[in-house]
């Protein structure tokens, strides 16, 4: 049984999960790219054949960014000393040897991560190595729908604000209360059935009565539904008839007091096509209005105090941590996950 005072890190992002790392698209054959995931340097490229992979992205001999070197799509060449490693991360080359001498470059290798290429995104694993990994999320998009809009925004905060800032029902009123996404009447009584689902919970698909900009192009008849999974994704689903949109928000933690925040948006709406641009404006305005809030809640957060959940609006940030809890004493016990959540009709003014 561990103890939780001295083997368990409530607070840190929770490892052996899938984090997202960028549109399978963005990802071009002969490129790579640099970036920090869980405040580990990664390298992620692909190769000419059109293979992606992830390496740690520190060359083993003297620490230069294996990013800052050139890559030729097949192996990628430190800039330092022209240290040349293959996609699997094993050492191919080290240019300074000379015949004779007792070196086995084949010993010599960088770290490589596990890559999943899934419905036109990459995400990494950090975590252990395994024989089986789980399932990544599915966007409940119709046929090969591509991403129509894809914004990613740092947030200057711990992991655990960001993700329960996206699950929050209640600032809506307050946070975005632009003439665009919802009308100016006051919060109203709502009452949302959530149930829990294998790593995570879902309010269930409702009648939506808002008026907002997005729920307005898809006219009448809207239903939505929210998922939200370990460790950091949210699916929104809204549905009009014969149209669908979705969108797919997750959270990367990145340097140490940093997330990046990623939302994507997917549709089936031919004639909303060409508005592209249009939405993506608004949608940087929406999220620029929670990266404020998060701003002006960081500077708080300095002088550490106590933060003081309610129901019911806060029964999803207080069932996050309760799962969060749930996952790290299960990987510790060598058990299966047990859902903490059930069954409930949440009620609040939103």
């Amino acid at each position: 049984m561990p103890d939780d005072q001295t083997q368990l890190d409530y607070k840190a992002p929770l490892r052996n999960c899938w984090y997202y790392v960028m549109p399978s698209h963005r990802l071009k054959a002969g490129k790579m790219y640099g970036r920090v995931i869980l405040g580990e340097p990664i390298v992620f490229g692909r190769t000419d054949d059109g293979q992606i992979f992830g390496l740690r992205d520190i060359c083993p001999h003297r620490a230069l960014p294996l990013s800052c070197g050139q890559f030729d799509g097949k192996e990628i060449m430190c800039n330092y000393h022209g240290w040349r490693f293959a996609p699997s991360g094993h050492c191919t080359r080290v240019p300074t040897l000379v015949e004779g001498q007792d070196f086995n470059v084949a010993r010599i290798r960088t770290n490589a991560y596990e890559l999943r290429d899934h419905q036109g995104n990459i995400w990494v694993w950090m975590g252990a190595k395994r024989e089986v990994y789980p399932d990544l999320p599915d966007i409940p998009v119709l046929g090969n729908s591509p991403i129509r809009v894809a914004i990613t925004m740092d947030f200057p905060c711990e992991v655990d604000e960001a993700v329960i800032s996206f699950m929050d029902p209640a600032h809506g009123p307050f946070i975005h209360n632009s003439w665009w996404y919802r009308s100016r009447r006051p919060p109203y009584e709502k009452a949302k059935l959530y149930t829990p689902t294998p790593y995570g919970f879902r309010m269930e698909r409702f009648a939506s009565k808002a008026t907002g900009l997005v729920y307005r192009l898809l006219g009448g008849g809207v239903s939505t539904e929210i998922t939200f999974q370990l460790p950091t994704y949210r699916i929104e689903h809204l549905t009009a008839g014969k149209y669908t949109l979705c969108s797919l928000t997750t959270t990367t933690p990145t340097k140490p007091g940093h997330c990046d925040i990623t939302q994507l948006y997917y549709w089936n709406m031919p004639w909303l096509h060409p508005l592209a641009p249009i939405v993506k404006y608004f949608s940087i305005l929406f999220l620029r209005q929670d990266h404020k809030a998060i701003c002006q809640q960081t500077e708080a957060l300095k002088f550490n105090p106590p933060m003081l959940l309610v129901d019911d609006a806060d029964i999803p940030a207080k069932w996050y941590y309760r799962q969060k809890r749930e996952f790290l004493r299960a990987e510790a016990e060598g058990r299966p996950f047990e859902n903490p959540v059930k069954e409930r009709v949440l009620r609040y003014k939103t």
